[in-house]
């Protein structure tokens, strides 16, 4: 039996995704809102001059905003994810593993191994085998 595992999940691959969602988490409030103040303050200037641009700028940064914080969110969510999926992964495999070791060995306790075919696959049995 192959006890290698047919789907891996390294930590050498998510760790640099993990960390760039982490990164862009920490710094989207100063970063994507750095302009928030200025567009507010444009905005509300052109409106104060019966201008129809100044109401738009001002929908515009708020929207901006909202925006902003749904990309923040969601960096929050997969860098959380990322962390737990290397950890949670391993230990899948591992209780798979472990079921399919069972299921194939249930009920044959008592069975003697046919050296012969053993033999044919090239497997060896231990010494103390019935």
């Amino acid at each position: 039996m192959n006890d290698e595992a047919d789907l891996a999940v390294s930590a050498e691959g998510l760790d640099p995704v993990e960390s760039a969602a982490r990164g862009l988490y920490d710094r989207l409030p100063a970063d994507g809102l750095a302009a928030e103040s200025e567009g507010y303050a444009a905005g509300q200037s052109l409106r104060g001059v019966d201008l129809a641009s100044g109401a738009a700028i001002v929908r515009l940064t708020e929207r901006w905003r909202t925006q902003v914080l749904h990309l923040r969110s969601d960096c929050g969510r997969i860098a959380g994810h990322l962390s737990e999926t290397v950890t949670a992964h391993a230990e899948l495999e591992s209780r798979t593993g472990d079921d399919v070791r069972r299921a194939t060995t249930a009920g044959l306790e008592n069975v003697a191994p046919n050296r012969a075919i053993l033999a044919l696959g090239g497997i060896a049995p231990e010494d103390g085998d019935a």
